[in-house]
């Protein structure tokens, strides 16, 4: 199914970073590196298919066999439409410098880094926790001279996920890649300088290859706004007003489902909402 598809290519995404960090054709932003990094792929993504085939079902070998070489066709569009990327940001003096691979915060691992920490707006909750803790894994994260980019891997088309960053769901409906990138923020800001790096976030669609707009695109704003406790007098408040606003709706029992759509929805043939409000 898709979910298990898309914890496939995670898997083989993780491997294949982490095999190649730290090898001299990283990052891959010629076509020389690029085919050195693909010939480390292939074996990787075969040996990866025939551990998971051992744990689950794969069909008949022959559709198994189609099923290998899709995965390597679309990692190997995703990995050229990378090394593109990563080209132009050697042409901009700006190259990448460093690489994390599944970044866990709050977990229970050694190379954890600690819980996300939201503070609570006081005027707001009257009611304990006065923090608010997050945990999660951050598919990948790089780090330019210039930049930090959160990238988070989708299995499906990035069109599809561009629209959680607009104004209509980012945070609304969608705190992910907003939770990820303050959890960054809070662990990196001091061993890069704030004074010439920008911060941003994006999903990464694995079924076309390629990078959706990043937050600040669709925005069209400074992120900056984001890591402040209140606000600085600008338009759009900082992350902890917004988790504290739904903490608090979560307490006073004054929160209610606001899907995207209703096109998907398990629970369609029992909805008791008036087809007139559902959400196409």
């Amino acid at each position: 199914d898709n979910l298990q598809e898309g914890t496939l290519y995670h898997e083989i995404l993780e491997s294949f970073f982490r095999k190649i960090k730290n090898e001299s054709y990283f990052p891959f932003d010629t076509t020389e590196k690029l085919e050195l990094a693909l010939s480390e792929l292939y074996p990787l993504v075969t040996s990866t298919l025939n551990s998971w085939k051992t744990k689950k079902y794969s069909g008949h070998p022959l559709f198994f066999y189609i099923f290998q070489k899709t995965v390597e066709n679309k990692i190997t569009d995703l990995l050229k439409n990378e090394s593109k990327l990563f080209a132009h940001l050697r042409a901009e003096n700006t190259p990448l410098q460093k690489i994390y691979i599944e970044q866990k915060f709050g977990m229970d691992d050694d190379n954890s880094w600690p819980h996300l920490k939201i503070p609570y707006i006081e005027d707001m909750l009257d009611e304990e926790p006065k923090e608010i803790y997050f945990r999660g894994s951050i598919d990948r994260i790089d780090v330019s001279s210039s930049s930090i980019t959160v990238i988070d891997y989708k299995s499906g088309r990035v069109e599809n996920y561009n629209l959680k960053l607009g104004n209509k769901h980012f945070l609304k409906t969608d705190y992910q890649l907003a939770l990820y990138l303050v959890a960054v923020y809070q662990n990196l800001a001091q061993s890069y300088s704030l004074n010439y790096l920008h911060y941003d976030a994006q999903y990464l669609g694995i079924a076309n290859g390629s990078r959706g707009k990043t937050i600040s695109e669709s925005l069209k704003t400074d992120l900056s706004f984001l890591f402040l406790h209140q606000n600085n007098g600008g338009e759009q408040m900082p992350l902890a007003y917004h988790v504290s606003n739904e903490i608090y709706k979560i307490i006073h029992g004054q929160f209610m489902a606001k899907p995207r759509s209703c096109k998907f929805c398990d629970f369609i043939s029992i909805c008791r909402a008036p087809k007139e409000i559902r959400i196409d």
